[in-house]
């Protein structure tokens, strides 16, 4: 997932996981598609990240309505 990669790559893979409370091996299972972030941890996740709802789960887009 691009925006997850964009995130390790302007902090760094130990600050971004540092800043994000999640591992590095959980950050680049996300960013390279390999896992996904849990529905229920969405907002949590998002908020972490800085990264809206739909840009980690787009599959779930219609959860989250007009984007």
């Amino acid at each position: 997932m691009k925006e997850i990669s964009d995130y390790i790559a302007k902090h760094g893979p130990d600050k971004a996981a540092e800043l994000s409370g999640y591992s590095r091996s959980t950050l680049y299972s996300w960013a390279n598609g390999s896992r996904r972030p849990k529905p229920s941890r969405l907002k949590e996740i998002s908020k972490k990240l800085g990264i809206p709802m739909h840009k980690l789960r787009p599959d779930l887009s219609d959860l989250f309505g007009k984007v």
